[in-house]
């Protein structure tokens, strides 16, 4: 069947290897979209049902800041020669701050519960780094667009399932209920992990460089500091947003279930074709243009959000603006993660990728940390205006970045 798969969609290097490392990547993706949004946008509503003002729920977004410094332990992940042992004890990690998250009141304990979604925050940054350099490992560079699809795909659906479907869950059961049923929706990825021994086409790199070395490699690349420049700038307009469109939507008058619905039927399925529309038209247009255009359309797609907040609530303009961000954030996903895997150098890939990564991290944790006071102060309209005009640096910045070839090392 996915030979016959092949020979229909006709894409160069694409083999029957390939479409198993692709199945590989996608199914361990899941869990990285379950803890994303536990430790963030559905947390949002936890927190919300205590009675946490917009704020103090921004300020949370700080228990991340492990993700954008995830490069300064890469070196030591780039020693180990077992990828399997580090998914399964990092997975193993975060299942296990999910489950110490519901044995604490985040109300009289709000400080021990901050710093439990900051050991998730480390765990879950050393399993995204791994599967990134398992990604880059399995296939030919020709195909990482999609295997970022397939990436992106699996970590959509565990968005979904942690976002969309606790929402719904949240309203027959407690938080506490919800979050130790997330745990056991991960079990089937670890598993799958645990009994998966995907070959690899490259050599890690002996044991005898130093710690400095992949910086050293990376530093001396041509045009390095654009290539950062362009990795801080791309997803400003996400991540000012940040946790803001649940609360926006609730304010708007709408129930958990309408946006659980909106997120698990039209998100999910814009999302997973855009991100193979992205990853597609990686093998036919070069990185400037299709980052251009994909940029454009998102920044215009945020203008959406201001259909709600001068209609009265209608659930299909909820489903309508929903697709349309999905759709959009997929089609730039894929090809960013695309050009972030073509920066680096193979041997270096854990390290270096790690430092692109967290360059990306870095707004996101900053921005989504004073998300809610502008909210507050800007009013919702504003605020989405705002966040639709931070596509414009980016766009300016594209012309200048380096064109990397898809091809392998």
């Amino acid at each position: 069947m996915m030979r016959s798969i092949i020979n229909c969609l006709k894409v160069p290097h694409l083999t029957y290897q390939t479409l198993k490392s692709i199945l590989f990547i996608l199914l361990s993706s899941i869990p990285g979209g379950i803890f994303y949004f536990l430790g963030g946008s559905t947390l949002v509503f936890w927190l919300n049902d205590l009675k946490f003002d917009k704020a103090t729920i921004g300020l949370f977004s700080f228990a991340g800041i492990f993700h954008g410094v995830k490069f300064l332990w890469g070196p030591v992940l780039e020693r180990v020669q077992n990828d399997k042992l580090v998914l399964i004890v990092s997975l193993s990690g975060c299942m296990a701050c999910l489950f110490l998250l519901t044995l604490i009141d985040p109300v009289s304990n709000t400080p021990l519960f901050f710093c439990v979604l900051m050991i998730l925050s480390i765990f879950s940054a050393s399993y995204k780094m791994m599967l990134h350099a398992c990604q880059m490992a399995l296939v030919q560079a020709q195909n990482w667009g999609l295997t970022e699809a397939a990436c992106t795909t699996g970590f959509r659906i565990g968005m979904i399932a942690s976002g969309a479907g606790a929402l719904y869950l949240s309203a027959f059961m407690p938080w506490v209920s919800v979050y130790r049923l997330m745990i056991l929706l991960c079990i089937p990825s670890l598993i799958w992990i645990m009994f998966s021994s995907p070959q690899r086409d490259i050599r890690r790199t002996d044991q005898k460089y130093l710690w400095r070395d992949a910086f050293v490699d990376f530093f001396h690349k041509k045009d390095w500091m654009i290539v950062l420049g362009f990795m801080l700038l791309y997803r400003l307009q996400d991540d000012f947003l940040g946790k803001m469109p649940n609360l926006f939507f609730i304010d708007m008058g709408f129930s958990k279930q309408e946006i659980s619905i909106a997120y698990k039927l039209g998100g999910l399925l814009a999302v997973t074709i855009g991100g193979f529309l992205g990853g597609y038209l990686c093998f036919r247009f070069k990185y400037r243009p299709l980052f251009f255009w994909g940029l454009l359309l998102h920044g215009v797609s945020g203008g959406a959000f201001l259909i709600l907040n001068v209609e009265s609530p209608n659930v299909w303009a909820l489903y309508l603006v929903v697709t349309l961000q999905e759709f959009t954030k997929g089609l730039i996903l894929a090809p960013f993660f695309s050009y972030q895997l073509a920066s680096c150098t193979k041997k270096f890939c854990i390290t270096q990728i790690a430092l692109l990564t967290s360059i990306v991290t870095f707004p996101r944790i900053l921005l989504g940390g004073i998300s809610g006071v502008m909210a507050t102060n800007l009013g919702w309209s504003y605020f989405f205006i705002f966040s639709s005009l931070l596509c414009v640096p980016v766009l300016f910045f594209v012309r200048y970045i380096p064109e990397y070839h898809k091809k392998n090392d």
